[in-house]
């Protein structure tokens, strides 16, 4: 599965089974990896392992991933200014991995979170701040 930017201001997702079906500007790639072997064309589902690919921002850059016609995965780089063309960053993609798919997606966020120091976890947010003041924005439109 993959979420990506389809125009500047809208991201969707699109599911696909090989590479090239990875849309460009993807910001966000969960792939499920089963376990086993295939022979005789029966697949031996043991189990799954799930991968999730968070292209990051660093210094004047941000990366985002898409597919290509061999099925390959690709990191593209970009400042938006043309005057920025040296990228010396050491960080491009974080890839976490593990076999329950919310873990690893909850993980590999809170990971960025550590290492980027830009946003905070959805765990550490106080969503209720803004209640008091759309209660008293609509007040009378909505029955308490």
């Amino acid at each position: 599965m993959s979420l990506f930017r389809f125009k500047m201001w809208w991201m969707t997702q699109r599911m696909g089974t090989c590479g090239q079906e990875i849309p460009i500007e993807t910001q966000f790639l969960l792939i499920e990896a089963h376990n086993g072997c295939d022979f005789d064309g029966e697949e031996d589902r043991d189990g799954s392992t799930y991968a999730v690919l968070l292209p990051l921002l660093e210094g004047d850059f941000r990366a985002v991933l898409q597919g290509n016609d061999q099925n390959e995965i690709e990191i593209c780089v970009e400042s938006g200014c043309p005057d920025v063309e040296e990228f010396d960053g050491t960080h491009l993609v974080f890839i976490g991995a593990g076999s329950d798919p919310y873990e690893v997606i909850t993980n590999a966020v809170k990971t960025v979170e550590k290492h980027l120091k830009t946003f905070c976890h959805r765990e550490r947010k106080k969503v209720n701040i803004f209640l008091p003041s759309l209660k008293q924005k609509f007040h009378g439109l909505v029955e308490s």
